[in-house]
């Protein structure tokens, strides 16, 4: 009995490892300088968050590094360029994951939960300047980034969403054309577009509504 329960503990301890050399690579990639490495590993790291396995992942994370700087890291070397859509991307699935959500009923799970309000409070506090300036680009794809980024820090909670709803400045004007259907000129196909985005950043308010938000 006792060698089984040895083996399972090996186990865990290697599937931890491996996901500890896992998060170590795509962390790296994500402050590469090249935009394919980086694009690569935003996706392949959200896709592992949304897998099976992705709670665990998230788990190892966080409290590996509680203040998720590795990420702040890679914003600050990516900002003012492409790569930085991506980062934003995957902070948002981070801050929107389930593992990572409040569950009052698990001590882990709050102390988590915790650790990753205080990052998108942080992002919100230090980071709306550059979150403008996505906003401001003209380009769709940064500029549904920054809308998803919002969105997912104000879907965290009532306390955030009402720091959001207070400090962020809905009279940009490029804002109300974020909101509007976009068609490409010599064709009837759709042209990428910021509506769905905006619309779901609009909407993350009215989860909060009856709380004073």
């Amino acid at each position: 009995m006792e060698n089984g329960d040895d083996s399972e503990f090996e186990g865990e301890e290697l599937l931890k490892l491996s996901h500890e050399a896992k998060l170590k690579e795509l962390l790296r990639n994500l402050n590469s300088a090249e935009i394919k490495l980086c694009l690569n590993a935003s996706k392949e790291f959200i896709k592992l968050l949304r897998g099976h396995a992705g709670g665990e992942l998230l788990r190892i994370y966080v409290q590996t590094s509680s203040k998720l700087s590795e990420l702040l890291q890679a914003w600050n070397f990516q900002l003012g360029k492409p790569g930085l859509s991506y980062v934003l991307k995957f902070v948002s699935t981070i801050l929107t994951h389930p593992e990572g959500l409040h569950n009052l009923n698990d001590a882990e799970g709050v102390a988590n939960s915790g650790a990753l309000d205080k990052f998108a409070r942080s992002i919100f506090e230090e980071k709306l300047g550059d979150l403008y300036k996505e906003l401001n680009s003209k380009e769709a794809k940064r500029q549904n980034a920054a809308l998803l980024l919002l969105a997912s820090i104000v879907r965290r909670g009532s306390g955030l969403a009402s720091d959001v709803a207070k400090s962020f400045d809905f009279k940009l004007p490029i804002f109300p054309k974020l909101a509007e259907y976009k068609q490409k000129k010599i064709s009837t196909k759709r042209k990428h577009s910021t509506r769905r985005a905006f619309v779901g950043f609009a909407m993350s308010f009215w989860k909060w509504g009856s709380r004073d938000c």
